[in-house]
């Protein structure tokens, strides 16, 4: 029988120093979203252990409060403190930039352990040593445990299906312009073929175009459409069931794994990075699909 490996979770529910735009998420439902989580990752031997009364720890800090993928070094607050709970795998439920709306993204980052790295999705540090994610309840609805799984995938080493980090086909100025731009994917088919849209190198993930793509050329239902198309004459597979994908919503209300593969190589530094109780220079199936 496989040895079940264990996560702990430290979340930090943030709030601003005057205690507005603060947490509205419960512990008991981020609990829920987390067992969930650890039900994804079961066959790849790895759970995720959260207790509501110990590893919850509220906070109000109005720069972590505002805490986002943006500008220069906007990591290196965050990664001082989680650097305090090494051991753990820290969760900010954070606001996010903006004062008068809460931010719509979560996010997290693969470590750089001498990994292969996909051209179009380049590392911004060597290590983001968290996991950010919303801090309001009304935007941590059903999908939150998919979501957060997707999110620690990034934090253990792994990348999108697709090939960068927004849709490969999003608008490429989206403050001038939010019209969808498939043409960009059907360029890297011209210059690269099926291998220019891998985008975890990983060999049992299917080439992904992205769900923009799919909608605006194959079918509307990004869901139920047609499993299966061409690109400029490549046929395309993607797993729109793999939960590293942006094809979110396609688990039609029962999300489970169905298949695990892929092993991805971890060095010690991620061992700690990632508060793992795995042996040194372990390997471990990481890829999981929904």
């Amino acid at each position: 029988m496989a040895q079940m490996y264990t996560i702990h979770i430290h979340a930090i529910p943030l709030a601003d120093n005057d205690g507005k735009r603060g947490t509205t998420i419960t512990k008991e439902k981020f609990d829920a979203a987390v067992q969930k989580v650890s039900e994804y990752f079961a066959p790849a031997d790895l759970r995720f252990a959260f207790d509501p009364d110990k590893d919850w720890h509220p906070r109000k800090d109005t720069s972590l409060n505002s805490l986002h993928n943006g500008g220069s070094g906007w990591w290196k607050e965050a990664n001082g403190v989680a650097a305090q709970h090494r051991g753990k795998l820290v969760i900010f439920l954070r606001w996010g930039a903006e004062q008068d709306k809460p931010a719509d993204n979560w996010f997290a980052y693969p470590p750089n352990t001498g990994q292969k790295v996909p051209a179009r999705a380049a590392l911004l540090t060597d290590n983001v040593d968290f996991v950010a994610i919303t801090n309001q309840d009304t935007k941590f609805g059903g999908r939150a445990a998919s979501y957060l799984a997707h999110e620690i995938g990034h934090y253990l080493g792994l990348f999108h299906t697709h090939p960068t980090w927004g849709d490969p086909a999003s608008p490429t100025k989206p403050k001038e312009s939010s019209e969808p731009e498939p043409e960009k994917v059907i360029e890297i088919v011209k210059s690269e073929g099926a291998a220019g849209l891998d985008g975890d190198l990983l060999s049992d993930t299917a080439p992904d175009p992205g769900p923009i793509y799919y909608e605006e050329k194959v079918s509307a239902d990004v869901c139920g459409g047609p499993a299966s198309f061409k690109i400029e004459g490549v046929n395309f597979k993607p797993d729109r069931r793999n939960f590293m994908s942006y094809f979110q919503g396609c688990q039609q209300g029962h999300v489970k794994i169905t298949a695990c593969a892929g092993l991805v190589t971890l060095s010690d530094e991620l061992w700690n990075t990632a508060a793992l109780v795995f042996p040194a220079q372990s390997t471990r199936s990481l890829r999981c699909s929904l």
